[in-house]
């Protein structure tokens, strides 16, 4: 049974399934991804950075608040009927209650309706080049502009895993998107394996493949 170059665990199959390293990855390999950004693109990518999380956090919050509101209410109303009733508090977390669920159902339009807003007309490509060293991205703006990136995965706070497309996170404001559906050398498979063996505890599958 042959080992794996990178952590020595003997295996079977294309892949390592304690690492993630492929078989006979002795020779450097090279991965090209085009990523076209344009608002379809950045909507997908804002619900799976934040859009669906965030609004059913914001609906579960209103929704504790319009609970606790009602039931301090009921207690006021039940346990001091005999005294002049004061219904400040209870007033306050039904009314914050009601406005946050407003705003709740509201997220993801509003989210929408912004990302159309600002993104009118913009639209850029990313080309991405990884290696078992680190990565180079050139961006191409649709106006002529262009700027280059590049840097080692130890660099990466974390990188997740969707359906569709990989997020890199240098930090909370810098993150880079890749498209799956861009590939022009490699596989998706071999490049999240890559990612895999390069950033460990770092990354993480949000969506099952």
């Amino acid at each position: 049974m042959p080992e794996c170059e990178n952590c020595g665990k003997e295996f079977e199959g294309n892949f390592c399934p304690s690492c993630g390293t492929k078989a006979g990855t002795a020779e450097e390999k090279k991965f090209l991804n085009e990523t076209r950004i344009d608002l379809n693109y950045n909507l997908r990518m804002t619900d799976n950075m934040a859009g669906k999380k965030s609004q059913i956090l914001l609906i579960v919050a209103a929704l504790c608040l319009l609970v606790c509101g009602g039931v301090f209410l009921a207690l006021e109303l039940t346990l001091f009927k005999n005294s002049e009733p004061d219904f400040i508090f209870q007033i306050f977390l039904l009314t914050f209650g009601a406005v946050l669920l407003v705003f709740a159902l509201a997220f993801r339009p509003l989210v929408k309706m912004l990302l159309k807003k600002n993104m009118q007309g913009k639209e850029s490509i990313n080309s991405y080049t990884f290696t078992e060293a680190g990565y180079e991205v050139v961006t191409k703006l649709n106006d002529g502009t262009e700027s280059k990136a590049s840097g080692g995965y130890a660099a990466f706070t974390e990188a997740r895993e969707y359906r569709d497309m990989w997020l890199l996170y240098l930090n909370k404001a810098t993150v880079f998107s890749v498209d799956k559906a861009g590939m022009t050398e490699g596989t998706v498979e071999d490049l999240s394996a890559l990612f895999m063996r390069n950033m460990g505890a770092r990354y993480k599958v949000r969506c099952s493949k």
